[in-house]
């Protein structure tokens, strides 16, 4: 089994902003790793506003660098959100979630970006103020998601690199901040395409 590198590239189109969320998972070659996050997008998406979209996803092959695979089949995933009715928490503005393994020894960060702002009291994660939208259950069913055995975590101790399944997502531990960088045009490298 080799160790591929999952890249979500999304697009928000009221900030004219772009950003990457990443993933690890172990398969035997790139469709079957496509295979094993297949579902993130739809979980992923209900938690996003709909000024924002899923635009891509790339599988790396890490063993074999430059070995990537693109497929765009059923892309863009706009969110689900309505903007209109739950503003941006704030173009930088993010939930910071924390993800462990079984042994709570190797953490760490995802923050997703184009959330509502009514899921804080100031920096405080308060879920229950959306709940026209369905927050709580649309974001247990992002942790059964990546929580689900596919979804990896990688170190890089001396002997080389080791990834272990997240199996704790410790939810919403506060409202945090991270830079956004400019939308993504055509991905760069050598791919195949499905």
């Amino acid at each position: 089994m080799a160790d591929f590198r999952a890249t979500w590239f999304f697009n928000d189109a009221v900030d004219n902003v772009g950003w990457t969320e990443n993933w690890w998972i172990s398969a035997t070659d790139a469709p079957s790793a496509l295979a094993i996050v297949a579902n993130y997008q739809v979980v992923r998406s209900n938690l996003l506003l709909d000024s924002s979209a899923i635009t891509a996803i790339r599988i790396c092959n890490v063993n074999a660098p430059r070995d990537s695979y693109y497929d765009p089949t059923g892309l863009p995933v706009a969110g689900t959100i309505a903007r209109a009715t739950y503003p941006l928490a704030g173009v930088w503005d993010c939930l910071l979630c924390r993800r462990d393994s079984a042994l709570n020894n190797v953490l760490g960060h995802l923050f997703l970006h184009m959330v509502p702002a009514a899921i804080f009291t100031g920096r405080v994660y308060n879920p229950g103020a959306v709940s026209g939208v369905g927050w709580i259950a649309k974001f247990a069913a992002f942790v059964a998601e990546v929580t689900g055995g596919g979804y990896l975590l990688r170190t890089n101790p001396a002997g080389g690199p080791i990834t272990y399944p997240v199996t704790n997502v410790f939810l919403g531990l506060r409202r945090s901040e991270r830079k956004l960088g400019r939308p993504f045009d055509a991905l760069r490298g050598r791919r195949a395409v499905a």
